[in-house]
C-alpha cells in the first residue's frame, strides 16, 4: 500500500522513515549510497573499538616504566597492542572488501542496464511484429510518387500502434494524477480500462481508464501539437519494494512547439493541479515544463481504434447496426455549417453520417461508422482542434485508417489549429475554405467535385498501376510538365498552402504556367490535378527544394525517359547546385529567375515559352537540330536504360533493411508488384525480416557519379556485424543523408553525412564503432535505393 507525504514537505526529516522509504512517492533528499550493508556495520564497530584504545599509546609510558613492578600491566599493554594491531588489520580488510563490494556493485549496475536495453530492444521488436509494421516512414514516398502520376497506391505507410496490448510496457495513472511504469494485464472494452500490473508490485489502483494508460514508446511527431495532451517527466519516485523506483509522470498539455537547434521542442504545462486532488508539493515540481523532445513524452492510445482493433462480426452487430455511408462528416457543435452541408449533399445522392443525426450513439458506433464510411469530411476550425472527441476522430480517421479525408475549414479568426494535431496531419492536403459564405456555392461545387473524383476512384481501384498509367490520354502526354516545389510559389504562400515562401512573386512556377497558357501552350501542374484524396502527396512538396519527390520527379524525366529538360532557376539560393539535380544540370543552358525584376519579367517569361515551342517544333520533326539547353543525347535504348536501373531483380545482390534501421546483405527472391515489396534471402540464413518496403533495399552496385549530390539518401557502412551460425558475417550498413562533398586534385570525389535514423527511431546505436556521422567515404562504398519513378516504369 502507497503511503503519501504530508501536503506540507519542507521540514520533513532528512532520513525517510521506514514507512516512507517503502512508499511510491517522489525523492525528496539523495538515496544512501547502495552497499553492503553488513560491511557498513562491520566498519561501524570497527571503528567504535578501535576508537576505545585511543588512550593506549599515552598510557604506554607509564605502563613501562611501572612494568618491572606491576607485570600484569605489562601483559595488558601487549594484549591492547595486539588487538589494536587486529583491528587494523582488520579495518584493512573491510575497506579492502568495501572497495571489492562498490567495484562489484558497478558492475552490476552495467549489466542491469545492458538487460534492460536487451529488454527494450525486444520489446519494440514485440510490437513491431504484432503490429506488422513492415512498412516504414519512407515508404511514404511510393505513395508520393504515385499519386504524382494520376496512380492509385495500394500501399499506405503503417502508422506506429500506440495501442498497448496484453505484456506491454506502460506508463500507467496510479492516483492523485501520479503515473508510473506498469505493464498491461488485461483489457476491458465493454467499459474502456485496463489492468495493469506496476513494476513496483503495489497491488492498489490497478484498473484504469483506456485514457490514462499510455503506451511507453516515443509518439511519432505528427502525433503531438499545440493542445496536446501528454505524459511528461517531473521528479522522481522510490518504489513501494523500496528498490525499484525512477521519473514520476504527469498529465500535461502542449502550449507552445518551437525549434531549438534544428529540432523540434515542446513547452507546455500540467493539466491537473491542487484544486483537482494533485499531489504538487514533490521535489522537482514546477507548474510548466520547456524544451521537451518527443522522446521525453507519452500519449494515450486513441479509444475509438481501440473500440474497434480486433472487433469481430459478432461484437460490432453486439455494438448497434451501423448503416455503410458515402460521407462520415466529423464536426464541432461550435461550428454550424456542417448541418447545412450535409443536407445539401445529401440533396445530390450522397448518404452522410453525422453525430447530431444520431444522437444515442455509442462511442463503439461512431468508430464503425468512420470505418465503414467511403470517405470523412472534416470541418476543420480551431475549435475542432481543441475539442477532444474531434481530434480522436480525426486521427483514427486519417492517421489509423488511412481513410481519405477532405478538410473543410469553417470557423471565424485565426489559423492556430495548423499548430495542433489536426494541423499536422493535414501536412499541406488541399483544403476547401468555406470561412466566407459569400463564396458558399462555389466552395460546395468543389467539394461536391472532390467526393466524386475520391468516389469513382474507389469504384475503379481495382486496375493495376500499369492500367492507370496507361489511361493517361494522349493529349496529357502532349503537355509541358511543370515539375516544382511548393515552397517557391508565392501564390501558395498567399494561399496559405505553405507558411513561408523562398523566392517572390516575379519567379512564381504558377505564374509560368500562366505565362505559357496565355500562348496556348497546355501544361499539367499538381494545383490543377490533384483532389482532396491524394493525401500524403503535399507533406512532402511543401518541404524544401531537395525533397524527395521534386527530385524524383526531375531524375526520372532527365536520366531514365530522356525527356528534354528546360532548367528554370527560382528561389533565392544556389545550394541545389551542389545536390543530384544540380549534378544532372550542370552542363545545361538555364534560365534565371532569381534576379527577376517587373522589368524583365515579361523577357524571361518569353525566352521559357520560345524555348519550350522550339523543343515541340524539334520533337514534331525528329531531324531538326537541338534547341539551346537541350541535351545532346538523345533517349537511350531500353536495353542501356535498363543496364541503369536502380531496380533490383530476383537473383540481384542487393543490401537490404533488416529491422531496427539496420540494413545486410542480401539476394532477390521475389517481387510483390501490388505491395511494392521485396522478400529477400539475407547472406547469413536469418529467415526473419525479409519482406521490405522497395525503398529500403538496394542493389548492390557502386551508383553513378551524378546520382549522388548534398542532401541524397545513400546507404553507407559502419561497423561490422556476426553472422547466423558458421556463416562469415561483414560491413553493416545504415541510412544516411549527403552533407558535404570533396573533390580532389585528381576528380576523386569523398562524401560525408550523419545517420538518417537514430535512437529516437528505435535505431540501434550502441553497436561497435558507431558514430553519428560519416566522413570521406568513396563512390564504390555507398549505395542507393531504386528511384520510385524507375520502380513504376520498370513494373
Amino acid at each position: 500500500m502507497r503511503k503519501e507525504r504530508a501536503n506540507n514537505t519542507t521540514n520533513l526529516p532528512t532520513t525517510p522513515t521506514t514507512s516512507q522509504s517503502a512508499s511510491k512517492h517522489p525523492i525528496l533528499h539523495p538515496a544512501p549510497s547502495c552497499l553492503p550493508l553488513l560491511s557498513t556495520r562491520q566498519m561501524g564497530s570497527a571503528c567504535s573499538r578501535e576508537a576505545s584504545t585511543l588512550t593506549t599509546p599515552n598510557t604506554a609510558p607509564y605502563a613501562s616504566a611501572s612494568s618491572s613492578q606491576d607485570p600484569n600491566m605489562d601483559a595488558t599493554v601487549a594484549q591492547l597492542r595486539r588487538e589494536k594491531e587486529a583491528l587494523e588489520r582488520e579495518n584493512r580488510t573491510l575497506k579492502t572488501e568495501l572497495a571489492a563490494s562498490q567495484e562489484e556493485n558497478k558492475t552490476l549496475q552495467s549489466r542491469v542496464q545492458e538487460l534492460q536495453a536487451q529488454v527494450s530492444k525486444l520489446e519494440r521488436e514485440q510490437e513491431a511484429a504484432a503490429t506488422a509494421a513492415v512498412a516504414t516512414p519512407n515508404t511514404s514516398m511510393l505513395a508520393d510518387g504515385m499519386q504524382a502520376l494520376g496512380i492509385s497506391s495500394p500501399m499506405s505507410p503503417q502508422p506506429t500502434s500506440s495501442q498497448p496490448r496484453k505484456g506491454d510496457r506502460v506508463i500507467s495513472h496510479w492516483k492523485k494524477w501520479q503515473f508510473y511504469p506498469a505493464r498491461i494485464a488485461e483489457f476491458n472494452r465493454a467499459d474502456l480500462t485496463f489492468t495493469v500490473d506496476f513494476d513496483d508490485g503495489d497491488q492498489t489502483s490497478r484498473v484504469q481508464k483506456v485514457e490514462l494508460v499510455a503506451l511507453d514508446r516515443t509518439p511519432d511527431a505528427d502525433e503531438i501539437g499545440v493542445g496536446s495532451v501528454v505524459l511528461f517527466p517531473q521528479g522522481r519516485y522510490r518504489g513501494n519494494d523500496a528498490i525499484s523506483g525512477g521519473v514520476h509522470w504527469h498529465l500535461g498539455r502542449i502550449t507552445r512547439v518551437r525549434s531549438e537547434n534544428g529540432e523540434r521542442v515542446y513547452d507546455g504545462c500540467h493539466l491537473k493541479g491542487a484544486d483537482d486532488g494533485k499531489w504538487i508539493t514533490f521535489k522537482g515540481y514546477a507548474p510548466t515544463f520547456e524544451g521537451l523532445r518527443l522522446k521525453d513524452m507519452r500519449v494515450s492510445p486513441n479509444v475509438l481504434n481501440m473500440l474497434t482493433s480486433g472487433m469481430s462480426s459478432a461484437a460490432q452487430q453486439a455494438a448497434g447496426a451501423v448503416d455503410k455511408c458515402d460521407v462520415f462528416i466529423s464536426y464541432c457543435r461550435a461550428n454550424c455549417l456542417e448541418d447545412i452541408t450535409a443536407r445539401d449533399l445529401e440533396a445530390r445522392g450522397f448518404t452522410c453520417w453525422m453525430n447530431m443525426d444520431h444522437p444515442n450513439a455509442s462511442q463503439e458506433q461512431v468508430a464503425l461508422a468512420i470505418k465503414h464510411a467511403k470517405l470523412v469530411v472534416a470541418c476543420v476550425s480551431n475549435e475542432y482542434a481543441d475539442d477532444s472527441d474531434c481530434r480522436s476522430q480525426f486521427q483514427f480517421a486519417k492517421k489509423l485508417l488511412r481513410k481519405t479525408t477532405v478538410p473543410v475549414v469553417v470557423g471565424r479568426g485565426s489559423w492556430e489549429w495548423q499548430q495542433t494535431v489536426v494541423g499536422l496531419l493535414i501536412a499541406g492536403d488541399l483544403y476547401i475554405d468555406f470561412q466566407n459564405m459569400s463564396n458558399y456555392s462555389a466552395k460546395f461545387e468543389e467539394l461536391v467535385g472532390s467526393i466524386k473524383t475520391v468516389l469513382n476512384t474507389q469504384t475503379s481501384g481495382n486496375q493495376s498501376a500499369t492500367t492507370q498509367a496507361a489511361a493517361i490520354s494522349d493529349d496529357v502526354a502532349k503537355r509541358v510538365f511543370i515539375s516544382y516545389c511548393w515552397t517557391n510559389s508565392f501564390l501558395a504562400k498567399t494561399s496559405n498552402q505553405v507558411p513561408s515562401v523562398a523566392g517572390n512573386e516575379f519567379n512564381d512556377p504558377r505564374r509560368i504556367k500562366d505565362a505559357l497558357a496565355n500562348q496556348g501552350l497546355e501544361s499539367w501542374i499538381d494545383i490543377e490535378q490533384i483532389q482532396a484524396d491524394d493525401s500524403g502527396l503535399f507533406e512532402s512538396i511543401t518541404k524544401v527544394h531537395k525533397v524527395a519527390l521534386c527530385m524524383f520527379a526531375g531524375w526520372f524525366a532527365l536520366k531514365s525517359l530522356k525527356k528534354p529538360i528546360i532548367p528554370v532557376i527560382v528561389g533565392d539560393s544556389d545550394a541545389w547546385k551542389e545536390t543530384a539535380i544540380g549534378l544532372l544540370l550542370s552542363n545545361m543552358e538555364c534560365i534565371n529567375l532569381q534576379d527577376v525584376t517587373p522589368e524583365n519579367f515579361a523577357n524571361k517569361l518569353e525566352e521559357i515559352v520560345s524555348r519550350v515551342k522550339t523543343f515541340q517544333t524539334n520533337q514534331a520533326s525528329p531531324t531538326a537540330p537541338a534547341g539551346p539547353g537541350a541535351s545532346s543525347s538523345s533517349p537511350s535504348s531500353s536495353s542501356e536504360t535498363e543496364s541503369r536501373s536502380r531496380v533490383p531483380k530476383v537473383g540481384d545482390r542487393v543490401i537490404s533493411h533488416w529491422t531496427r534501421w539496420s540494413f545486410f546483405p542480401a539476394t532477390i527472391n521475389s517481387f510483390d508488384s501490388e505491395t511494392r515489396s521485396f522478400t529477400v534471402d539475407f547472406l547469413d540464413g536469418d529467415t526473419e525480416g525479409r519482406v521490405q518496403p522497395f525503398d529500403l533495399v538496394a542493389l548492390d552496385r557502386v551508383p553513378d557519379v551524378d546520382e549522388v549530390g548534398v542532401g541524397s539518401h545513400v546507404l553507407f557502412p559502419q561497423g561490422m556485424y556476426r553472422a547466423q551460425g558458421e556463416r562469415d558475417g561483414g560491413v553493416r550498413f545504415h541510412m544516411g543523408v549527403v552533407e558535404h562533398i570533396d573533390t580532389a586534385a585528381d576528380g576523386t570525389r569523398t562524401y560525408s553525412g550523419r545517420h538518417l535514423k537514430g535512437e529516437a527511431d528505435g535505431k540501434w546505436v550502441t553497436y561497435k564503432d558507431y558514430s553519428a556521422t560519416f566522413s570521406d567515404l568513396r563512390l564504390d562504398q555507398l549505395r542507393m535505393s531504386p528511384n520510385v519513378m524507375d520502380l513504376l516504369d520498370a513494373n
